[in-house]
Order: structure tokens, then C-alpha cells, then sequence
């Protein structure tokens, strides 16, 4: 689906940008200046629902192979999808952290606390260190924003694909859409309140909006006429009131209705995913489609997800940076956006280069290599085109 890489690609630059105010805004230094303008920065405190759109997504994208074998089961088994996750992510992953670690113990004053965002990252403890190698740093609050704060998303998106794998693809095979969605909330709120709500903060209601993302993608590549038809319903109308909902939800700042408000904006998000993905367009997906496949856009797209594993850490460079040569407030706001956004985006380009494109060059020539199929239906080639 070439809109996908788009959309990603914009929300990973929306987070950056929301990291990029939150540095100044949560800065003893600066945070005075920018409370003063908190209403003009105010569209760029939402960073938190990128990440909900970045698990809708997911779920989506990885339904969609299931979607395209015979009997609905992961390509190559449970061992084989395991390692091509662990390639996809793990390296450029631990590249992020090798380079948080540098700064932290390589840098001057990074290491010590001072009143800015940076100051989640540290201490490095034994804990905080090996969690973040296993990926399961968001199991304690002691750990979780440690090392590489944006990477808490991360360890609860990998305990979602053993779920995925080994729990709702036998389900939903078994009993359907509404069983398996239904079993992703039981399971999800279960782990929350188990926990004796250890856990809020790695948000394991994230399962939830991971299914309604696999949901959505059998709509579109589904077999089954039944279920394909839906795609007629007027999803745009509902994602838009459901995002409306939302956001009428936050400004009531009830930190109980977080996990409503992440699983209603992730079916919203998804509702998006739906229309962009109908075989017949508007002329408005269209000119959206168009727009999302544009090179500035495709290219942010490419380099995602190393920009969501590195801008932090060259943002916390850059407002030590600041701090050190006493820039004014105003300084300091044109300088993180107009130099620590393009640096970010280098960085992240010159990482997808060494620890993504290798992954995806190899994954073109498996390929390449696989035998030719027999003759396919009409609807089985739209499958292979995505």
C-alpha cells in the first residue's frame, strides 16, 4: 500500500516536532517562555497519539500477508516471521541506544541531572540497561524512559507480535473478528489491572488498537465478499467523530480515560487506513494518496523509524547546546527547529542506510528468489500489489 510509508512518515514527524517544543517546554531555562505561548504550541502536544497510530498500523500492515495465504497462517511459520521482526527492528534499535549511551556517559553534563527532559534518561542502572537489550523496559516505571525515552513504544509493539503470533491469529481463525477483538480487550485490561495498574504506562490497551488495525485490513484483502463489501459503510464520517470524541475527551484531562481515548483515536486512525485503502477512490484519497506518495513525504517515510529512535538524542545534545552558550529563549526556539529538526532527519537518514536498507534489500532478493505462482484471480493479484 504505497500510502502507508506516507502516513508513517508523517507521524514520526510529528512526534519529533512534539519532542522538539517538549524539550524547551519542559526545560527549567525555557519553560517559563513557552508557557506563555502554550496556546501556538498547543497542536503540537499530541504527540502521544502518533505512537497509537504508529500500532494501528502495524496491525494492519502485518494482517495483510496473513490475508494473502491460503490458510491464513504467518509466512514460513511462527520461527520465521519471529526473525524477520527481530531484523527489522533490533539493529537499527540497538544502534539508537549505543548512541544514547555515548552521549550519556561520553558527553559532558549528560550524565547529570539539570532540569530538562534529559533528565528521564538517566541513571543508567543494571536494570534500565539489560531491559532495554530484552526489550522489556516497559514492564517497570524504573526503566521504562530510561536510556532512550521514545523507545518505551517499542518493547510494548514487540510483546504485542508474540501475542499476535501465538494467541489472536489462532483466535480470530477460529471465531472471527468480533471474537478476537473482544479477546484483545479482555487481555489487554487484564494485564492493566493485574498489574495492579503497573503497567499504565506501557499501555497494554496498545493490543487492543493492534487488533482493530488487523480488523481493518481483512475489510480491504479478505476473501470473503461478505467482509470486503463493508468497506461501503461510511468510515470517514466515523473516524471523524470518533476523532471529534476524542478530542473533546482530553480536554478533560481525566488520566482514567486514557485507555478510552487511545482506543477510540486508534479506530479513528484506522477508519483513515480503510478509505485510503478502498479499491474506488474519490477524488479527495486520491489527491491524499497522491499527496502521501509525494518524494519529501516518501522519503520521511523511508527513514521513520530510525527518526523515531533518534531524534531525542540529538535534541538532547542540542539543548545542552543551548544551555552552554546561554541562548535566549527566542534563540533557542528558531535554533531547535530550524538546525535540531534537519539534524535529526540526517542522522535518521544516514542510520536507515546502514541498519534498514540492508534488511529491506535482502528481503526484495527472498523474493525475487521464490518461485513463480500459478495463475492467480483478479482479487489475489490486488493482494500481491500491496
Amino acid at each position: 500500500m504505497d500510502f502507508l510509508d506516507g502516513l508513517r512518515g508523517l507521524a514520526a514527524f510529528y512526534v519529533m516536532l512534539f519532542h522538539a517544543w517538549g524539550e524547551l517546554a519542559w526545560s527549567a531555562d525555557y519553560s517559563h517562555f513557552m508557557d506563555s505561548f502554550y496556546r501556538f504550541w498547543k497542536p503540537l502536544t499530541y504527540g502521544h497519539y502518533s505512537v497509537v497510530f504508529f500500532i494501528a498500523v502495524s496491525g494492519y500492515s502485518l494482517m495483510i500477508p496473513i490475508l494473502r495465504q491460503e490458510k491464513n497462517r504467518l509466512e514460513g511459520g511462527f520461527k520465521t516471521f519471529l526473525l524477520r521482526r527481530v531484523l527489522r527492528i533490533v539493529p537499527a534499535y540497538y544502534c539508537s541506544l549505543a548512541l544514547a549511551l555515548a552521549v550519556i556517559f561520553l558527553v559532558p553534563g549528560m550524565n547529570q541531572f539539570s532540569g530538562v527532559r534529559w533528565d528521564s534518561f538517566i541513571p543508567v542502572t543494571a536494570g534500565a540497561f539489560w531491559s532495554h537489550i530484552f526489550l522489556v523496559q516497559n514492564l517497570s516505571y524504573d526503566w521504562i524512559y530510561r536510556i532512550n525515552n521514545p523507545c518505551w513504544s517499542l518493547s510494548t509493539e514487540w510483546e504485542i507480535y508474540f501475542v499476535f503470533a501465538l494467541i489472536l491469529l489462532p483466535v480470530w481463525r477460529r471465531f472471527g473478528s468480533v471474537t478476537t477483538l473482544v479477546a484483545s480487550l479482555v487481555l489487554s485490561m487484564a494485564a492493566f489491572y493485574l498489574s495492579g495498574k503497573g503497567l499504565r504506562y506501557a499501555c497494554p490497551w496498545f493490543l487492543t488498537v493492534f487488533s482493530i488495525g488487523m480488523l481493518a485490513a481483512e475489510l480491504r484483502f479478505s476473501r470473503d465478499r461478505k467482509k470486503t463489501d463493508r468497506q461501503a459503510l461510511p468510515f470517514g464520517w466515523i473516524g471523524a467523530l470518533l476523532l471529534c470524541l476524542c478530542l473533546g475527551l482530553i480536554e478533560f484531562n481525566i488520566a482514567q480515560l486514557g485507555p478510552v481515548i487511545d482506543i477510540l483515536s486508534g479506530a479513528s486512525f484506522t477508519c483513515l487506513l480503510v478509505v485510503l485503502a478502498r479499491p474506488h477512490q474519490t477524488t479527495l484519497t486520491i489527491r491524499m494518496r497522491s499527496a502521501l506518495n509525494s518524494g519529501p513525504i516518501k522519503f520521511l517515510g523511508a527513514i521513520s523509524y530510525s527518526l523515531y529512535l533518534i531524534h531525542a538524542v540529538v535534541f538532547g545534545v542540542f539543548h545542552r547546546f543551548l544551555v552552554f552558550i546561554k541562548a535566549t529563549p527566542e534563540t533557542a526556539i528558531w535554533s531547535i527547529f530550524g538546525i535540531g529538526v534537519p539534524m535529526a532527519i540526517g542522522v535518521a537518514w544516514v542510520m536507515y542506510l546502514c541498519f534498514e536498507k540492508p534488511y529491506f534489500t535482502w528481503r526484495q532478493r527472498g523474493k525475487a528468489a521464490e518461485p513463480m505462482r500459478p495463475k492467480e484471480s483478479q482479487s489475489q493479484r490486488e493482494l500481491v500489489q500491496v
